[in-house]
């Protein structure tokens, strides 16, 4: 295609992708012409690699109004890429997107980006790494008083997204089950710096507005306090951001109860999953400082994994009755190409505690956000899975509990649809 480029995202920064270590970069373009294929519209949303591996790369778009000859396919056509990171101010995420094939770095002429040090804070005890984040999270105090007051009602807010895609989901006939997953600083508080202890005692108050709403909510914070008292196992990783293997079963545990009193359940098809004795796992984690080198100082971990007839489990099924939407916390150990290995995570837990295999729709990037996209784009209109919405029951919706206090919102994010118009 001959493009005009009219949109453009501004070079990123490392704290734009934060712990992870590449992401792409959305422009929109005006068509001039059409040199091979079809396209109806008069614009198009283009996708180009600007980090790789923690390495910027060179040549991204700095300029509207210039002219591209670019190679073009669907994002869909790359599901190895689907998950990943999307950076820029370009909203509409109701249109499919397309990557620039040329984008797709080679592995010569990257300049490395180093991990800033604010991105990770080191706990009372040494071994602890921390999301500096965390301590922004938790010391917002009372976040999500706004949400009821007349001050926001000319703006988009959490509450109304969460209730907006409630409604749309119902229209489905679709149920929602809300999954946010407390920051480690939480469940660790005393490994942690940085916590102010009133702003810790009112954290879960946001959970009893929610469910005062109409909305389902899974108290893990709650779940996961009560388990640490009672088990040795660490509920998270010591250096990485996400929830360990043992967390991922707990919540799978959890949420397959209430799977299990659904009235759809007992007619659904289920399979007889299995699970390995304990074995342990080295991981390096994404707050490990960046200067280390890749055997220094990893950390291990006991886990337990997860087969259908010693076969893993695939969590591409569009045609489960449930849907797992969210964040990295629904790859961490369950996406070996991404996160350390497969088999482990928290979708393979819920196959194994509910008899049912989840369709997974996750991001590197928002779970809030960003992850609604991808259910619109990647499953409701991919043209490779008509009538994707037929036969769902459950979605469950699991994202990490910091981005109720960060994201930011605008009206675009309200209308990210759920089904094509």
């Amino acid at each position: 295609m001959k493009l005009k480029l009219t949109k453009l995202t501004p070079p990123p920064k490392i704290s734009s992708i934060g712990t992870y270590s590449r992401a792409m970069s959305i422009y929109e373009y005006q068509i001039l012409d059409i040199i091979k294929g079809n396209y109806s519209q008069k614009s198009i949303l283009v996708l180009k690699w600007s980090i790789w591996e923690k390495r910027l790369l060179p040549k991204l778009p700095n300029k509207t109004g210039t002219i591209e000859h670019l190679k073009l396919i669907p994002l869909n056509n790359f599901p190895q890429y689907t998950n990943d990171r999307i950076l820029g101010t370009i909203n509409d995420k109701s249109r499919i997107l397309y990557l620039d094939i040329s984008s797709i770095p080679k592995e010569t002429n990257l300049k490395l980006i180093k991990l800033k040090s604010e991105i990770a804070t080191r706990g009372i005890q040494k071994e602890w790494l921390f999301l500096s984040d965390d301590a922004r999270h938790i010391n917002a105090k009372n976040y999500w008083k706004p949400w009821t007051t007349k001050l926001t009602k000319n703006k988009t807010d959490v509450l109304d997204i969460l209730l907006d895609f409630q409604q749309k989901l119902q229209t489905q006939g679709v149920e929602l089950l809300l999954v946010p997953v407390p920051p480690k600083s939480t469940i660790y508080s005393d490994y942690f710096i940085g916590i102010e202890p009133s702003s810790l005692s009112k954290q879960n108050n946001y959970i009893n507005l929610l469910k005062k709403k109409g909305l389902d909510v899974l108290n893990l914070q709650k779940e996961f306090l009560l388990h640490r008292k009672n088990n040795s196992r660490e509920l998270f990783c010591k250096t990485d951001s996400h929830w360990s293997p043992e967390a991922c079963n707990l919540t799978a545990s959890l949420i397959s109860n209430i799977i299990k009193n659904k009235k759809w359940y007992p007619s659904a098809n289920k399979n007889q999953y299995d699970i390995g004795l304990t074995s342990l796992i080295e991981i390096q984690g994404d707050l490990t400082p960046q200067n280390s080198t890749p055997n220094q100082k990893l950390e291990t971990l006991p886990i337990e994994y997860v087969t259908l007839k010693n076969n893993p489990i695939s969590k591409t099924t569009p045609n489960s009755p449930i849907i797992l939407l969210g964040d990295s916390h629904n790859l961490v150990f369950s996406d070996a190409k991404t996160f350390f290995t497969d088999g482990a995570g928290l979708p393979d837990y819920l196959a194994l505690h509910s008899g049912i295999a989840v369709d997974v729709v996750a991001t590197l990037g928002s779970g809030l956000n960003g992850a609604r996209g991808s259910l619109y784009r990647n499953r409701s209109i991919n043209p490779k899975i008509p009538n994707y919405w037929k036969g769902k029951k459950l979605l469950i919706w699991c994202f990490t509990e910091r981005e109720l206090s960060a994201t930011e919102l605008n009206k675009n994010n309200l209308n990210i649809p759920l089904t094509k118009p």
